[in-house]
């Protein structure tokens, strides 16, 4: 379809957006969600969590309380500098 081809294009990474989501209607109630991101962002296992988190979503579910978040991560980075 010319849609997707149209869609996907090379990434320039120094200008960004590294993620790009698109939708087609195919029809009233048919559509086609498009995810095309640079392999820089992502890997197998956060795609499969993407991917997983999504269609819980899609079918009404709530993803769990997160355990750990960026800003624990940063706070730990940041005491294992301090205590080198």
């Amino acid at each position: 379809d010319q849609h997707i081809r149209a869609f996907i294009r090379p990434f320039h990474l120094e200008e960004g957006p590294l993620f790009r989501v698109g939708l087609i209607e195919l029809a009233a109630e048919k559509h086609l969600l498009l995810l095309d991101m640079h392999h820089i962002i992502s890997d197998g296992i956060s795609m499969t969590i993407l991917v997983r988190e999504f269609n819980a979503l899609y079918s009404g579910k709530e993803l769990p309380e997160l355990r750990v978040r960026y800003r624990d991560y940063g706070a730990w980075q940041e005491n294992q500098e301090e205590t080198r």
